[in-house]
């Protein structure tokens, strides 16, 4: 399902990582479209990486579900970055 059962896992060992791990969950439920969510339930629920055949382990996504909701999130947060420097530019 759209490839993130293939992906490597992420770990989550540096304070850069676990602010954007953070920012990520926070703009997911905050931001997240509704697509966004039906694709996140979807991968917790029918993945191929989901609780009922793999361990949660901490400091490391190895789950779909966690996956997505670290892209979005990263790519959510570097729009409204370029969003903000846009607009700053704007003043000049």
């Amino acid at each position: 399902m759209l490839g993130f059962s293939k992906m490597k896992e992420i770990i989550i060992n540096t304070s850069y990582k676990k602010i954007q791990y953070w920012i990520s969950w926070v703009l997911f439920i905050l931001f997240g479209m509704l697509w966004a969510w039906i694709v996140a339930i979807g991968l917790y629920s029918y993945g191929k990486d989901t609780p009922e055949n793999k361990t949660k382990k901490k400091g490391i996504l190895n789950m779909s579900y966690q996956k997505f909701i670290y892209w979005y999130g990263l790519i959510v947060t570097y729009i409204f970055l370029l969003g903000i420097i846009l607009s700053l530019l704007s003043f000049f």
